[in-house]
């Protein structure tokens, strides 16, 4: 091209040249003097022999501190820009970046693994005095000066966010979960720590991971799905939202026993006869030695409080339009979807429970009788709207409890209408439970058959009989001996599951023994194993309770 200037020639559809035969002839513009990347582009070079690509792929440098971000896309642009990230357009903070999540029109909220989140406003239009409009801000993500939103001091990490499905953007405010500091945040105008509305306690207690107290290097955090992680949902349906942890936790007579191989695999050390040790490989949530530490809890944003836990642990959330849906068992499930399938979750039946506080200030009372009502309607598959009341449709469990006295399991039986020698038989006393009647007049049903059955509540040494007698602790007015006094509930790692704690009670107690509930506030719980087809609506409870004083 730098010799041959004959533009005719060259250009020339002569058949004769056309039907020449190949040659081969030196491309001066390729020669190692002209090469554009040696002669002109002094920030690359080009690879040495020794360079393998393959061998390279496997050498992969992670940097989660930084955020690499691609072109402003405008809509008159030919090309889509969000695809190209040029190498100077990148961002680094000091902690690790969790979620990076929209705010307001074209702001964002970037949250960090060990550090308060930071928020950048973006652009903003304003309007002057005479109705010109102004755009403020150049466009570009990371130029503005970010503002924390919270005065914290770094130390305390709060708000800080280590799982990333755990940060959801909804139409009512961003929410996320602090799964090391125990608490649930909430973003709109402010930071709000919507966890300490009368659930700060429980969630510091059971929102932090229980494997990692025993297996502090395992791998698959942030993962739900292989592993152990948390992650929200939020159905736009009915403006609900789902929080959930998957945990587990290793039964104490396992401590020191398990030890962590690779993926979900686990090998446990075992002693048999003649004192031999042998070891068996085991999978991550084998219910042998570990303890399902898993929960779901809802949140109603509109009224700002919690609503109940769920036995439903999904492994991911996908929330759509007006949907939504979990992934659970290899299949994707639809939720708040059917008016005829209640508490079976991912094809297991559980269920439906209501607890219910009746304090009475600081006034002692005795508690004569317990009513609530209490609505149960069955509705047609096809557009749930007709539907039928059903006749006595009831709870089949209720337990009375304070923090001294409890009722055992109450077996709640319709008064029979038409035998009334047949109610002449309630009570009955079982080995692990109390059948009684419950009458039932407009949708209100009501029981008074209970009474204390706690086993020992310490108030005499053991074998002290009554009137107790024996020698005292010298110096003082105490009974020498063994005091026996047991917790009421045991609750299992999960925090949210409670079964009666047998030691403590005693179904074969003398009449004479049988104490009425006395207390400043009393608690019931109201359980139906099988609500499955029949919708249960829970209005309200009251209390028939008796000034005691003394």
């Amino acid at each position: 091209k730098y010799r041959y200037t004959d533009l005719l020639s060259l250009f020339d559809a002569n058949p004769q040249v056309l039907k020449a035969g190949d040659f081969y002839d030196y491309d001066y513009s390729l020669s190692i003097s002209k090469f554009f990347i040696n002669q002109f582009f002094t920030l690359s070079a080009l690879q040495g022999t020794n360079y393998d690509p393959v061998v390279a792929d496997l050498c992969r440098t992670e940097f989660p501190n930084v955020i690499n971000y691609s072109l402003p896309e405008t809509q008159e642009s030919l090309v889509e820009s969000w695809r190209t990230f040029l190498p100077l357009n990148r961002v680094a903070f000091k902690n690790n970046v969790n979620a990076v999540k929209s705010y307001a029109q074209t702001g964002m909220i970037v949250t960090f693994e060990d550090a308060s989140p930071l928020m950048y406003a973006g652009v903003d239009k304003r309007e002057d005095y005479i109705g010109v409009s102004a755009t403020v801000g150049d466009g570009l993500l990371f130029s503005a000066t970010p503002r924390n939103v919270t005065a914290a001091d770094s130390k305390y990490e709060y708000g800080s966010s280590q799982d990333r499905l755990s940060v959801v953007s909804t139409p009512v405010g961003l929410f996320y979960i602090s799964q090391q500091q125990g608490k649930i945040f909430s973003f709109g105008n402010s930071l709000q720590e919507i966890s300490a509305t009368n659930m700060k306690w429980w969630f510091e207690e059971f929102l932090p991971y229980k494997l990692i107290e025993d297996f502090p290097n395992f791998p698959h955090i942030d993962n739900p799905v292989a592993g152990i992680g948390c992650s929200v949902g939020y159905d736009s349906g009915n403006s609900i939202l789902y929080f959930s942890k998957k945990d587990y936790y290793l039964k104490p007579e396992y401590k020191g026993k398990v030890e962590y191989v690779s993926g979900d695999q686990f090998t446990v050390a075992l002693r048999g006869s003649g004192n031999t040790e042998t070891k068996i490989n085991i999978q991550l949530g084998d219910s042998r030695i570990f303890e399902d530490a898993s929960w779901t809890v809802s949140y109603d944003p509109k009224v700002k409080q919690w609503i109940s836990f769920h036995d439903w642990h999904p492994n991911l959330y996908l929330s759509g339009r007006n949907k939504h849906y979990t992934t659970k068992a290899g299949g994707i499930w639809e939720h708040n979807a059917g008016c005829n399938d209640y508490c079976n979750f991912y094809n297991i039946q559980y269920p439906f429970e209501v607890g219910v506080p009746f304090p009475t200030g600081q006034n002692v009372t005795t508690v004569r009788s317990v009513e609530y009502l209490l609505e149960c309607f069955r509705r047609d598959s096809d557009f749930c709207v007709d539907q039928y009341h059903v006749l006595d449709y009831n709870f089949d469990q209720a337990v009375i409890f304070n923090s001294e006295q409890v009722s055992g399991y109450l077996n709640l039986n319709i008064f029979p209408k038409n035998n009334i020698v047949l109610a002449q038989d309630f009570p009955k006393v079982n080995t692990s439970s109390v059948d009684i009647l419950v009458s039932k007049e407009e949708q209100r049903y009501r029981f008074n058959q209970f009474w204390d059955i706690t086993n020992d509540r310490g108030e005499f040494p053991q074998g002290a009989g009554y009137p107790p007698t024996g020698p005292l602790v010298p110096g003082t007015t105490t009974l020498l001996g063994n005091y026996t006094q047991e917790q009421i509930w045991n609750t299992q790692a999960n925090g949210y599951i409670q079964t009666l704690n047998p030691n403590n009670l005693n179904y074969n107690k003398p009449q004479l023994q049988r104490k009425k509930f006395r207390h400043y506030n009393n608690f019931v719980k109201l359980s139906k194993k099988n609500p499955q087809d029949a919708n249960m609506i829970f209005r309200i409870l009251n209390t028939k309770n008796q000034v005691s004083t003394r």
